[in-house]
C-alpha cells in the first residue's frame, strides 16, 4: 500500500474513535422551589454490576451511536421521560470509569420532571441541592493502580526487560462527599465533583 492509499483509507474510514466498551452519563438537574438541585438514581438491586450503587443515568455506547445520543437514549431509559423532557447544558471531559472504559459526561437540566424511573434499572431516585455541596464540599482520598503484568509477559523483548521492569502506578483522586445520606462516592463522586468545579 503506498502513502496516497493509506491517506485515502484514514481520511474515507468509518471506524469510529470512540474506544471500545465506552459508556455515556448524564448528570441531570432539575429546579425544585427556585434551586438547583443534582438528581441521584440508586441502581436496581437486581442489576449484575453495581447493585444498590449510587449512581448518574447512563449506560454502554452501542455500535453507531455517539456518546451524546448514548446518555440521551440512557437517561430517557432510566428516567422514563421524553426527548422533549430536558436540554443538554453541555459536555464535560471524558474520564476513565471503574474499569478503565471512557466515560463520556454531559450535563442536562430536566423540565417538568416527576421523579419517574424505570424500576427495571433504578431502584429510587433523590436530590440534594447544588448549594448543599458548596457548603459540604467533599473529601478527596488520594488513589492509585497498579499495573500487573501476566505470568508470560515477554520481558526480555521490552527495554530494561526484567520481571522487576518499573511500572508506572496511575494516580488519581477519589472523591466522597461523607454528609449525603446514602453517601455518593466512587466514580459518582468523581463526576460530581468535575462538574462542581464548574460553578
Amino acid at each position: 500500500m503506498n502513502a496516497k492509499e493509506i491517506i485515502e483509507k484514514i481520511e474515507n474510514s468509518k471506524i469510529s474513535i470512540i474506544p471500545p466498551k465506552s459508556s455515556a452519563v448524564v448528570i441531570p438537574l432539575i429546579e425544585i422551589s427556585g434551586e438547583l438541585h443534582v438528581l441521584f438514581e440508586v441502581r436496581s438491586r437486581d442489576l449484575r454490576f453495581q447493585p444498590g450503587e449510587v449512581c448518574f443515568p447512563g449506560g454502554r455506547i452501542d455500535a453507531g451511536e455517539t456518546p451524546l445520543e448514548a446518555a440521551v437514549r440512557e437517561l430517557c431509559e432510566e428516567l422514563s421521560i421524553d426527548f422533549v423532557d430536558f436540554k443538554i447544558l453541555r459536555d464535560l471531559t471524558p474520564l476513565a470509569g471503574p474499569t478503565g472504559a471512557l466515560v463520556y459526561p454531559f450535563v442536562a437540566l430536566l423540565k417538568n420532571y416527576d421523579m419517574s424511573y424505570s424500576p427495571d434499572e433504578v431502584e429510587r431516585v433523590f436530590t440534594y441541592p447544588v448549594s448543599y455541596f458548596v457548603e459540604h464540599p467533599g473529601v478527596s482520598y488520594p488513589m492509585k493502580k497498579t499495573t500487573v503484568a501476566p505470568d508470560n509477559f515477554p520481558y526480555r523483548m521490552v527495554t530494561g526487560g526484567t520481571d522487576t521492569y518499573n511500572w508506572h502506578e496511575q494516580h488519581y483522586d477519589m472523591w466522597i462527599y461523607e454528609d449525603t445520606c446514602p453517601v455518593v462516592w466512587g466514580f459518582t463522586g468523581r463526576l460530581l465533583h468535575a462538574f462542581l468545579e464548574l460553578i
